[in-house]
Formats: structure tokens, sequence, C-alpha cells
């Protein structure tokens, strides 16, 4: 907590994802748990947004077609493991779901 802002528990919703969500979100393949794990890799540790997210750079890091990656951004968006903090050409988005870290965990 350099700057003063807690930061969140990254393995500790890493974890949660695993057990809770992960299953639910493979009926159709793989293809959005890796596009949620990409964007969880994005996400600030701070606040857990996501800025740079473009369907056509998702695209190249998961080796997945444009639109896989758009049905897959669609299903997390529907399932609020995402949400769009800022519209636009290529949104800033959020994941609400990230927890805020233990506080005897942090740095001081």
């Amino acid at each position: 907590m350099k700057d003063g802002r807690p930061r969140l528990d990254r393995f500790g919703t890493l974890r949660a994802f695993i057990e809770n969500v992960l299953a639910g979100l493979t009926e159709d393949g793989a293809s959005t748990p890796l596009v949620w794990f990409v964007l969880f890799g994005w996400a600030d540790g701070r606040d857990g947004t996501i800025r740079g997210a473009s369907i056509m750079r998702l695209a190249r890091v998961t080796g997945l077609a444009e639109n896989t990656v758009r049905a897959a951004m669609r299903k997390l968006l529907a399932e609020e493991m995402i949400v769009v903090e800022k519209p636009g050409r290529v949104p800033v988005y959020r994941m609400p779901h990230m927890r805020a870290a233990d506080p005897s965990m942090v740095e001081g």
C-alpha cells in the first residue's frame, strides 16, 4: 500500500473463480475462461480496472478468432464477471468480483 490505496487479493479472486465459476463458463469450450484469465492478468491490482482490452488484442494474445472473443466477452458481461466502467471504442472494464486484500497481508 505504498500510495495509500489498498491492493486487491488477486490470488483469492483467482481461487474463487476456479472454485465457483470456471465450470459454468466452460460449457461452450475453454474460450470464455481463457479470455477471463487474460483480462484478470491485465486488471489493475488496486481497483480491478482493465484498460486497452480490445477484441483484436484479446484475439492476438489468446490465439482465438475475433468472433470467439466477442462471444466470450458477451458471456462475461452477461454473467457480470466484467462490467463496462467507461464505454467507448475500446471500453474500460472492471472486474467487480476482485476481492480486497486482507489488511494484515498488505505491505506497509
